[in-house]
């Protein structure tokens, strides 16, 4: 799952709780929560902490998400990589 964030300034928390809400409700669900992937353009400070599996920054290279996207649905069991 890929989603991206609004205002830099609250980047490090609201990703925290999407992240953490995404893998308890796949829990709740007895499933596997998917890859989580954060796409911001806020850097640094705003983005320590972050749960997610992987961030990509803003602006970005489509064989660099491509290319990430692969490797964690493949090493999680997603898809079929």
């Amino acid at each position: 799952m890929c989603y991206a964030l609004p205002m830099p300034a609250h980047t490090g928390t609201i990703s925290a709780l999407v992240t953490l809400a995404l893998r308890q409700d796949a829990r709740t669900r007895g499933e596997v929560a998917p890859p989580i992937v954060l796409m911001s353009a806020a850097g640094g400070r705003y983005l320590d902490g972050t749960p997610a599996d992987a961030i990509i920054g803003k602006p970005f290279d489509i064989a660099e998400i491509d290319a990430l996207l692969h490797r964690l649905v493949g090493a999680s069991g997603h898809g079929d990589g």
